[in-house]
């Protein structure tokens, strides 16, 4: 996601709710580039927490799935995304499972 691109996203989501079918439509979007995956990481977060109900595994993990964690720095893995509390249990299984298998 080009920063412009991720400033209008961002500042969408925070504006306005939006509802997981368009943000996973935004993440999914071949267009969209970072410069440091943990970006998307973070985004998804902060989607998640500013809904009035916590997403369901389904939707977190259809979010998340859009990360490539192999790619974000080993100390912010270990240090933010491991102790992710919307990634603790089997969705977080799920997601790094799929994410590390080559």
């Amino acid at each position: 996601m080009h920063m412009s691109s991720y400033s209008r996203c961002f500042h969408l989501m925070v504006s306005k709710p939006l509802p997981p079918a368009r943000f996973s439509e935004l993440l999914h979007d071949e267009r969209l580039t970072v410069k440091v995956e943990s970006t998307v990481h973070k985004a998804i977060v902060i989607w998640a927490r500013a809904q009035q109900t916590t997403p369901d595994d389904d939707t977190l993990l259809d979010l998340f799935k859009t990360v490539r964690y192999p790619l974000v720095a080993r100390e912010y893995f270990e240090s933010i995304v491991a102790n992710e509390p919307l990634l603790q249990g089997a969705l977080g299984a799920k997601i790094f499972a799929s994410a590390f298998v080559a």
